[in-house]
């Protein structure tokens, strides 16, 4: 069963390639299922454009290019890339012409999402040494 809040856990999706059968538009409940998220996450990533449900009366009806930007979207997350960064990843595959400038496109922005993890992860190291110090002197503390 899908997680139903906005942030659901998408770390856990089924990360089998679609089947033929599969071709045809999967339903909301299908996709929240797939992809172990919410309905309401489907539909803010639809609010920000990242997917392009078409509409049948009230029902959206997801396609094969909904299902790929949903694995594409579900993997930058886990690594914990902005929606602002996936939905450049995702313009870039549909604006650039050419596999290997699509792929030094994504490489980029990917070598800088790293870039940007390594210096979060040096200033925490930097925090977790200075709090360990002072929480040794703890009692020079004192006013």
């Amino acid at each position: 069963m899908a997680d139903q809040t906005e942030g659901g856990d998408a770390s856990n999706y089924n990360e089998k390639a679609p089947t033929p059968e599969q071709g045809r538009p999967w339903t909301i409940s299908e996709m929240a299922d797939e992809f172990n998220v919410s309905y309401r996450t489907l539909r803010f990533y639809e609010q920000k454009s990242l997917l392009a449900p078409r509409r049948r009366g009230n029902a959206r009806l997801y396609s094969l290019r909904d299902f790929v930007h949903m694995k594409i979207i579900t993997k930058a997350r886990r690594i914990g890339m902005p929606l602002v960064e996936v939905g450049e990843i995702l313009n870039a595959y549909h604006q650039a012409r050419g596999k290997e400038i699509q792929e030094e496109m994504v490489a980029q922005r990917l070598a800088q999402h790293l870039m940007q993890l390594q210096e979060q992860r040096d200033l925490l190291n930097e925090q977790i040494s200075e709090t360990s110090k002072f929480l040794a002197d703890r009692d020079n503390i004192s006013c």
